[in-house]
């Protein structure tokens, strides 16, 4: 069996939340196909066995690359996930575009860094086909180098058995941080009169936005669990509530919203191009909470007993898994 070789920029500690899950979920579930895992650390470091794969969780710049291919002669395949790519406007993505075709008559190194060929890498995984697109029309990579590949989520979710935890009121999982709009949501709660719970932790770069979120918490209207780390408690909860928002200020591929509507929950998103092209209709819309329509979103969301037909496949991260290794058996001819 293949001999895999994994690399990640950052402590995976450090950054809680979807991007962690699904690295080590879907390295797991590689483990468990037969696939022999081992970290890279740094450049330097002694390699002693023939990797067939070496696996980027985050941007490997080119002399990593270059590195790797002298050392190691593998394949290099690199999973990203560019939210961005599916936020911006007509008018920003004709702006990137000219900077990429002008960046890259610049051959100073500073300015290659900026402007990298995603062309020296053999394989790209990314989350949805807008991701897919970014690649193809703004950084010119072959599309046969790119393949789409969505977050899983974990089995407990397709149990139809869960018991529900009952909450009158509406959830938000995830990270506490300015990017989930954490304490603007938590004020339109208290004007809409609804109840709110929040699960989930704090980032250590978040301890001033901890201080101003803690000051909403009154547990009449808004009320703070902490993190929920046992799946099936965390599944009763999203089951038993009048439903789950997530109006953050971007997302990639938020986990949490697969799990609700797998398991028949109504979710309330962001209206952003990359999330409807993700879920599409099977869950509302809203604007940013900053706004002050949001409160007017918000209360009839958390009102309305109506259910959207939920026709969204998700997946397992064994069945995640699968198409990776799919993709490391094309990359080596079998």
């Amino acid at each position: 069996m293949f001999n895999i070789l994994m690399y990640v920029g950052y402590p995976l500690d450090y950054a809680q939340g979807g991007h962690k899950d699904q690295i080590l979920n879907t390295i797991n579930q590689l483990e468990k196909i037969g696939l022999n895992i081992e970290w890279l650390h740094n450049e330097k470091q002694n390699l002693r066995k023939k990797y067939e794969i070496v696996h980027f969780w985050t941007y490997p710049n080119v002399s990593t690359i270059e590195s790797i291919r002298s050392k190691l002669n593998s394949k290099i395949v690199w999973s990203t996930m560019l939210p961005t790519a599916g936020s911006r406007s007509k008018s920003k993505t004709r702006i990137l575009d000219l900077a990429v075709k002008l960046g890259r008559k610049f051959k100073h190194p500073k300015v290659q860094s900026i402007f990298p060929n995603y062309n020296n890498i053999d394989r790209i995984i990314v989350l949805n086909e807008l991701e897919k697109r970014h690649f193809v029309d703004i950084w010119q990579v072959s599309e046969e180098k790119i393949s789409v590949i969505p977050n899983g989520i974990d089995d407990i979710y397709f149990n139809e058995n869960i018991q529900s935890s009952s909450f009158d009121g509406v959830i938000q999982v995830g990270a506490i941080t300015q990017i989930k709009n954490s304490i603007e949501v938590a004020k339109a709660a208290k004007l809409a009169n609804l109840k709110l719970k929040f699960i989930g932790d704090f980032r250590l770069e978040d301890q001033n936005y901890r201080d101003e979120f803690l000051k909403e918490i009154d547990n009449i209207n808004i009320f703070w669990e902490g993190p929920k780390y046992n799946k099936l408690e965390l599944a009763s909860h999203i089951k038993g509530c009048l439903g789950i928002i997530q109006p953050s200020k971007w997302e990639s591929y938020p986990l949490v919203v697969t799990e609700a509507l797998a398991l028949k929950q109504k979710v309330l998103l962001t209206d952003s191009p990359n999330l409807r092209h993700i879920y599409k209709d099977n869950v509302f819309y809203c604007n940013q909470p900053n706004k002050a329509i949001f409160v007017k979103e918000l209360y009839e969301f958390a009102k309305n007993r109506n259910r959207k037909e939920i026709t969204f496949k998700a997946l397992t991260w064994g069945e995640v898994a699968s198409m990776v290794f799919k993709e490391y058996k094309k990359l080596l001819g079998y």
